[in-house]
């Protein structure tokens, strides 16, 4: 009796996060009918939802001490549904579908090809996480991803949408439909390539108070992001936090690479004058 109440107990667990991948997964789907219907906010809002239980599954797995592999792939299908189908469906409808299929079919080609990168790149993403992940399962949980993780990406995309929104009607009076599909297209084309980058980017769950003390840098993050944030609406400010997240990473790996090479260099330097 008590096994069987055990097992019925696992069991229940295991539906826990199970059920927030479904939410996740559901999300994404109604997303892209949204996006079709040309309910564009709604479908941006889908996924952002999408992203809170995407986070709450793997907390609460855990939590529970119910991770499995089945979690672990049924979470991925979830994701490049929500996060790379759902996106890529939302970027066509709200910004390209009127080119595309027109008597221009290099403009058509063109659009399609954008608006595949979210859910190509994606699916890339989540195979070689699942990879990365399983071969170093011995070595523990590490601080960051290697590459922009696809539900970032997604944040990215969407908060752009909406701060488009928001601002679409002051844009149209100053700037032409060409240049903003020029700015979609490179908004898209980099953060695609930055989620199979190598550049690391920090999991928010792994920072620690010790690590925002031990930082300088964090302070300024901080404090950056409260006042984007009460300056401008949700629609407005979120896309600007969104974009310092992914800079900061890039600087950050660039600027060490070069502060690396630079050292290397004094190095050398200081070894040859010693010889000689």
């Amino acid at each position: 009796m008590k096994k069987r109440r055990r097992l019925k107990l696992l069991n229940t667990k295991k539906l826990v996060p199970n059920a927030f991948t479904i939410g996740n997964l559901l999300c994404g789907f109604l997303s892209v009918i949204f996006a079709s219907r040309g309910i564009f906010e709604s479908a941006c809002w889908l996924i952002l939802l999408a992203i809170l239980f995407d986070a709450l599954d793997g907390k609460f797995a855990r939590m529970l001490g119910t991770e499995s592999e089945f979690g672990i792939e049924f979470d991925s299908l979830a994701d490049v549904t929500s996060f790379g189908l759902a996106p890529s469906m939302l970027v066509y409808f709200c910004f390209f579908e009127e080119i595309t299929f027109a008597n221009n079919s290099w403009l058509t080609f063109f659009g399609l090809a954008i608006c595949s990168l979210p859910v190509t790149f994606g699916a890339v993403r989540l195979a070689r996480y699942n990879v990365m992940a399983n071969q170093s399962e011995s070595h523990g949980i590490k601080q960051y991803f290697t590459g922009l993780p696809i539900p970032a990406s997604a944040t990215v995309i969407v908060t752009f949408i909406l701060f488009f929104i928001e601002v679409k009607p002051m844009i149209e009076q100053n700037i032409s439909n060409e240049a903003i599909l020029i700015i979609v297209s490179g908004t898209i084309i980099l953060v695609s390539s930055l989620m199979i980058s190598h550049i690391p980017y920090y999991k928010v769950s792994s920072v620690s108070a010790k690590t925002v003390k031990s930082k300088f840098f964090s302070a300024s993050i901080v404090i950056g992001i409260v006042a984007i944030w009460f300056l401008f609406s949700f629609q407005k400010g979120a896309f600007p936090i969104a974009l310092l997240y992914i800079f900061w990473a890039i600087v950050s790996y660039f600027g060490k690479k070069l502060l690396s090479a630079f050292t290397d260099t004094d190095d050398e330097e200081e070894i040859t004058t010693t010889t000689n």
